[in-house]
């Protein structure tokens, strides 16, 4: 509550005002001839596309300014008694920018006009905040996969793509949810993606789950997409990754559109590297179409937008499954008695091993051919069910379609076909802005994709679907009190739902109609509710199993308000504000809802698992879990304060600070547990202390202790060394939110989820399919926990978890030559603290012999429902937050403004970035799940999994100028061509080495390294290498403990591997992407425009990281590649 009165009381102070906003601004300084500043100064603003104009006054010191504008091309105007008025046109301004327009007006008459035209300067001198501003030219004509223009932030330096690059190939899926699209998710400058902040026109447009845009607006409707990367300025907080700033157009004065249709199709396109000669390619149909079309309502004052974009897409991946054939399913297993046969092709003793008998005798059957009367009839339910049955036949398991020609190859892989995935998804988007008068303008803006995920996998049955919708509001009000005090006003809601069904979901179908039961134990032992109905999971050994597809549900929201107000006071000018978001997030989701049956080959007298399907002895059953909904609630509270203050002309300083407040997390339904020590809760049995799992269920309880003293101070200088060159140094504290992920895991504790495993007799079998839980129930073995924070002793033991903190750095020189063309060289630095981290390991012994249940740190734990009460504590999942990492980097950029049919960027990025465990749940491809050793963390330090050492980006849009403006046949052939391109090199991401299995008796969980071999060398790019040996793997032998048995070797102390973390690089990748268009003029604002795009243009493979994994069979092996060869796209665009 402390916080919260903290944060009460700044609230007060700041007058209710919240931030985020877009900060758009023109400024500059008024002078007379000699260099006298020029008070009083009359200046306007126009907005040229809406007639829209402000105006203002300079102060005593000369200066005026302009913010909270919106983007789009200006015209500003200055006048003074005594001076000639002087107006600047063609100043486009682009998003966050701060436009100086300085003005030396000269002695006349007021009513002479002196007009001067020229672009807005390209140097930064108003802050040292580093970023990129990617305008609608290059997002509407720069090749980009699926359309999504989240890619062309990583053209800025120092930005990558998230290790899990999603986003990138159009086809996304949160879990097994279905996306329509969503942004890349970016690295900034050290900073992981989970770390991101996307806002769409100001107000807030991430996911509250994993930070993540679910949703990408039409290349169309996007006026400017901007990256802030570093050292931004208080008014941005809630993060402390990448400022991602989307701006929707919104209507002009002249009614104008734009109508597209996209197509991709795998015929277009190259076969992958590793594909088998004569092997199917994967099917790909996809086509992307729709319009936008923006006008005026009313001139001057009101005006409109409207979106619409759809994607068709059918994907199709050759896929080959093993079914029982048409005799097996009606007991006839005589093939087994065939010597070498597909399904036994190692076996040469039939008579021994796959004789079928009598259950509960040694008589054989004869021919193994069972009995009709033997057959179990829920095992014949299942085989031949109409109800709900995806196949012709019925049934929920397929019959074979390729059975000759699987028996001539002596294959068990009978059936063929495809996994088979369809997407439909619209998106509509609409805007409204208007003026009231001189002082008051608002805009309203709404998105909604709605789409329908089917995955049909070959197997059928499985089938799921997944209802997805995103929808964003955004409103706005601004304020122009006097020319120097001006509010912006915002409101925001993120919501995001996916749905996803199995075939049988809320039907009328049950599967007590088939002729067995589960129930959800842990609950009551009550039924499955519609919603959750389906076929448990039948897995039959060497077969395709049975069972429905997963159920899931998620429905996260954000809702924001925010507002800055602006005011200009001489030579400052302060800005203040905050802004509040509340995030519930509901999430649905387990691992066995319907529960399990496993049929083996292990029951004694049927040695096939097939058959013991068909006789309904299970060797196994799970009860069902059911889906447990958890409901994870925060509220995030900010405010801050700002002033650039004009020191001297050229000198500005920047000084800032903001403070917010991330609230405790809560579930009210109190479905959400964590392991205590704290004192008061943990207890001291037999003389150890033993941590509580605590609250009661369905209690609601703040479960860990926060900072509340998240005061961030920011500073930055800028000084103009000359008209053409800028020096910028900044410096600021940042703190992150934990992604809300960690806390929704925590109703994966009891009794949540799990399921009760009972076990069949394999001698004599009395558990059947239709009675499965007649076995004996398996003993309760140690209880996996997933436990949240850091342990304090200082706080008696309670949990205390931590947001990432990161003080951010950077010094930059800008010199631009000319109007169009900028250059610029930079340092950043940054370190930071208490960044999440997953230790799945926390609660592994050291390597040793004897059981691992008895070496455990923590043995025991108890359950606040019977306290008194010691239970097995098992692996222990546990989510810190205490890992650090730091980053350097030299960055240089060039870039020309579009002047004469050109533009281009170049930029490139040398860094060095290490850190402590970005293992493969924070997002990491190619590094360890978590630490080898939970005691030691600190032996895990090494590069970053987002440490892409070098990286290279060029663009350019490029407009051939020959014919341009021709007439007749000359025009319409060899006039409007355009040529396109991205081309990006990279060096490889770092690769850790790990072996299989568990050497050191660790248990579960483990993440074992091997040791280096003395004289052998691991070089980061080693000479010679191929992708069937990328690296020396003759430089590794298996660790393992002291006195374990099998191969490898024990060197002290515990026995842990030696080798380090990130030992060598992945392959570099070298991408072109082209774009060749062709323009055709219709009528005078009409034109045709033909988009031919291709990715991966030089069709050069783009290799993954070899297989890393000391004892696998493939172990230094490259098999397959990070991005598809050369892929084709075509487009046509009509515009008016």
């Amino acid at each position: 509550m402390s916080g919260l009165r903290t944060f009460a009381a700044a609230l007060v102070v700041a007058c209710a005002a919240m931030s985020q906003t877009v900060s758009t601004e023109i400024l500059g300084l008024v002078t007379d001839p000699t260099g006298a500043v020029i008070p009083n100064a009359e200046l306007s603003a126009r907005r040229v596309a809406t007639g829209d104009v402000r105006t203002t006054r300079t102060n005593e010191t000369g200066n005026y300014i302009f913010p909270l504008l919106e983007v789009g091309e200006y015209e500003v105007t200055a006048s003074a008694p005594g001076f000639r008025t002087e107006i600047r046109r063609g100043i486009v301004l682009q998003l966050n920018q701060k436009a100086r327009i300085d003005f030396q007006l000269t002695v006349g008459q007021q009513a002479e006009t002196v007009e001067v035209r020229g672009g807005a300067p390209l140097l930064d001198t108003e802050d040292a905040t580093l970023g990129s501003v990617i305008e609608q030219k290059r997002i509407s004509e720069l090749p980009l996969n699926g359309r999504n223009f989240g890619q062309l932030a990583t053209l800025m330096p120092g930005v990558v793509y998230g290790p899990t690059r999603m986003g990138i190939d159009g086809q996304q899926t949160i879990g097994t949810r279905a996306m329509p699209g969503q942004i890349v998710g970016v690295a900034a400058n050290g900073q992981r993606d989970i770390a991101q902040n996307i806002t769409l026109d100001g107000v807030v447009a991430t996911d509250g789950f994993k930070s993540a845009m679910l949703f990408v607006p039409s290349l169309e409707a996007v006026e400017e997409f901007k990256i802030q990367s570093a050292v931004y300025t208080a008014e941005y907080g809630m993060n402390s990754g990448a400022q991602a700033n989307v701006a929707i157009k919104s209507g002009t004065n002249q009614l104008r559109g734009t109508l597209f249709e996209f197509l991709r199709n795998d015929k277009l396109d190259a076969r992958g590297f590793f594909l088998a000669p004569g092997a199917e390619k994967n099917r790909l149909r996809r086509n992307q179409f729709g319009g936008v079309v923006s006008g005026p309502i009313v001139r001057d004052k009101t005006f409109w937008l409207a979106n619409y974009e759809g994607r068709r897409e059918v994907r199709g991946t050759p896929a080959r499954q093993a079914v029982p054939t048409l005799a097996m399913r009606n007991g006839d297993f005589s093939e087994f008695l065939q010597p070498r046969n597909r399904w036994y092709p190692a076996d040469t003793n039939p008579t021994a091993t796959r004789l079928i008998r009598y259950p509960g005798s040694a008589v054989p059957v004869p021919n193994n051919v069972i009995p009709r009367s033997l057959l179990h009839p829920v095992s014949l339910n299942l085989l031949t069910y109409k109800k709900t049955s995806p196949f012709p036949e019925g049934g929920f398991l397929p019959p074979p379609n390729f059975d000759e020609q699987a028996r001539a190859a002596n294959s068990p892989l009978n059936r063929v076909g495809t996994n088979d995935q369809v997407l439909n998804s619209d998106q509509y988007l609409g805007r409204f802005d208007h003026r009231f008068g001189d002082y008051d303008r608002v805009f309203a803006r709404y998105v909604i994709v709605e789409s329908l995920w089917v995955n049909d996998p070959l197997a059928r049955v499985t089938k799921f679907t997944s209802d997805f919708r995103a929808q964003n509001i955004g409103l706005g009000y601004s304020r122009i009190f006097s020319p120097t005090i001006v509010n912006d006003l915002r409101f925001g809601l993120n919501r995001i739902r996916a749905n996803q069904l199995a075939i049988q979901t809320n039907t009328d179908f049950t599967h007590r109609e088939l002729g067995f039961d589960f129930r959800v134990v842990a609950d009551g032992n009550r039924t499955l509710t519609p919603r959750e109905e389906g076929l448990p999971n039948i897995v039959i050994t060497g077969y395709t199993g049975i069972g429905s597809g997963n159920v899931t549900f998620n429905m996260n929201q954000t809702w924001e308000v925010a507002d800055t107000v602006s005011i200009n006071r001489g030579r400052h000018n302060f800005r203040f504000g905050g802004q509040w978001r509340g995030s519930p997030v509901d999430n649905e989701a387990s691992n066995l809802p319907r529960g399990q049956l496993q049929f083996t080959r292990d029951i004694v007298g049927i040695p096939d698992a097939f058959a013991a399907f068909m006789l309904g002895f299970p060797l196994n059953a799970n009860s069902a879990e059911g889906a447990p909904l958890a409901e994870i609630r925060q509220q995030k509270f900010g405010v801050f304060f700002l002033d650039d203050f004009k020191a001297t002309p050229r000198l500005t300083i920047n000084i800032g600070v903001r403070y917010d407040y991330y609230g405790v997390v809560t579930e009210p339904g109190g479905r959400i547990r964590n392991l205590s020590f704290a004192t008061g809760e943990a207890r001291v049995i037999d003389g150890r202390l033993v941590p509580m799992l605590v609250p009661d269920p369905y209690v609601k309880k703040a479960l860990y202790d926060i900072n509340t003293r998240q005061i961030m101070p920011r500073a930055s200088i800028v000084y103009r060394l000359s008209n053409t060159t800028v020096l910028r140094i900044g410096a600021g504290q940042y703190y992150s939110p934990q992604q809300t992920n960690n806390f929704n895991i925590l109703g994966l504790n009891p009794p949540f989820s799990g399921s009760t495993v009972y076990q069949n007799d394999r001698n004599r079998p009395i558990a059947t399919i239709d009675n499965p839980f007649a076995g004996t129930p398996a003993a309760a073995g140690p209880q996996a926990i997933v436990m949240l924070g850091n342990l304090r002793a200082d706080r008696g033991g309670r949990s205390f978890y931590l947001n990432n903190d990161t003080w951010q750095w950077t010094a930059e020189i800008q010199r631009s030559f000319g109007q169009n063309f900028v250059t610029a060289i930079t340092y950043v630095g940054s370190a930071s603290s208490n960044i999440d981290m997953t230790v799945s390991n926390w609660n592994n012994p050291d390597p040793g012999l004897g059981a691992v249940q008895d070496r455990r740190p923590v043995p025991f734990y108890v359950d606040s429902r019977a306290p008194n009460v010691r239970l097995a504590l098992g692996t222990v999942r546990r989510l810190e937050t205490w890992t650090s990492a730091n980053y350097n980097a030299l960055q240089m950029r060039a870039e020309k403004r579009y002047s004469r049919g050109l533009t281009f960027n170049a930029s490139f990025n040398y860094q060095r970035n290490n850190s402590i465990g970005y293992g493969v749940n924070e997002g990491g491809p190619y590094g360890s799940n978590y630490t080898q050793d939970p005691r030691n963390r600190k032996a895990d330090y090494g590069r970053s999994q987002i440490d892409q050492r070098f990286r290279f980006v060029f663009s350019h849009v490029y407009e051939l100028p020959w014919f341009r403006n021709a007439r007749g046949f000359r025009g319409l052939v060899l006039g409007g061509w355009a040529v396109n391109g991205i081309i990006q090199l990279t060096s490889g991401l770092p690769v850790t080495v790990g072996q299989t299995g568990d050497s050191h008796n660790t248990g579960p969980a483990s993440a074992p390294r091997p040791h280096i071999v003395y004289g052998e060398k691991v070089q980061r790019v080693m000479p010679g290498r191929t992708i069937d040996r990328w690296f020396n793997t003759a430089a590794f032998v298996r660790s393992k403990c002291d006195g374990c048995a099998g191969e490898g070797i024990f060197l002290g102390p515990k026995g842990y591997g030696n080798a380090g973390v990130s030992l060598f690089d992945a392959p570099a990748h070298k991408t072109w992407d082209f774009a060749l268009f062709k323009e055709f003029p219709i009528r005078e604002g009409h034109r045709l425009q033909f988009r031919y795009e291709v990715f991966n243009f030089l069709n050069t493979p783009q290799f993954s990281a070899p297989d890393r994994m000391l004892g696998s069979a493939t172990f230094g092996r490259i098999s397959s590649t990070v991005i598809n060869n050369r892929e084709m796209q075509f487009g046509l665009k009509y515009s008016f």
